[in-house]
């Protein structure tokens, strides 16, 4: 019996030992779970820092390109060669009064066609805002621009990211369009403005927009 309760002793020492060996490896592995979990936790946070950061630098230097081509415009519809050897700003000035009918040569600071996915389109600087006005005033009082027998567009040149933002609200427009009592249009750089016999709703989520639109006006089709 001396001998058995020796062996017993021995082997629950041992069981004992493994115990507290894994009760330390838990502890362990729970401290450093604990710390994993607080620099997870901290890093979400940095990164929804950083998120709010790129979104708002994003913001600004589509500002600042948008505003750098406050006085731009694009002229969609030209085909190559047509300048028939003149250059780009010459061309540009006289398209621009011929089509217009401007009283002179507008001044443009340069003009040069896009680039070659888009070879039919010139984009030209005007060098005073007065006469930018002035032309996008000629461009709006027009139904249809022709240039030498071929249908020709002018619009302000605004940054992508601006056009891509519209392009979101497309299908939206086309439930509004012909709406009785319905008006509407986009804000720069893109917000669009709903004015209806209830009053006026802002939308910069093209998702919301569409479910007004949808709700308030029923389907395009």
């Amino acid at each position: 019996m001396a001998a058995l309760e020796k062996k017993i002793d021995a082997k629950f020492d041992a069981m004992q030992l493994t115990i507290n060996n894994h009760r330390s490896t838990l502890e362990h592995l729970e401290q450093n779970a604990t710390a994993s979990a607080e620099s997870v936790t901290e890093l979400q946070a940095q990164v929804k820092s950083f998120v709010g950061q790129v979104s708002e630098l994003t913001e600004k230097c589509t500002d600042l390109e948008g505003r750098s081509k406050r006085q731009n415009i694009r002229i969609a519809g030209i085909r190559e060669g047509m300048e028939n050897g003149q250059g780009a700003r010459e061309f540009v000035a006289k398209l621009l009064m011929e089509v217009l009918g401007l009283d002179e040569l507008p001044i443009l600071d340069r003009a040069h066609r896009a680039l070659r996915s888009r070879p039919e389109h010139f984009i030209a600087r005007i060098h005073n805002g007065r006469t930018m006005e002035n032309i996008m005033r000629k461009v709006s009082s027009q139904r249809k621009l022709t240039f030498n027998g071929r249908s020709i567009q002018i619009f302000r040149d605004y940054p992508s990211a601006v056009v891509k933002r519209w392009a979101a609200f497309a299908r939206v427009r086309q439930i509004l369009r012909d709406k009785p009592g319905v008006k509407f249009g986009i804000l720069y750089p893109a917000k669009l403005r709903v004015t209806y016999s209830e009053g006026e709703k802002l939308f910069t989520d093209a998702n919301k927009a569409w479910k007004f639109a949808v709700e308030q006006f029923g389907t395009d089709k």
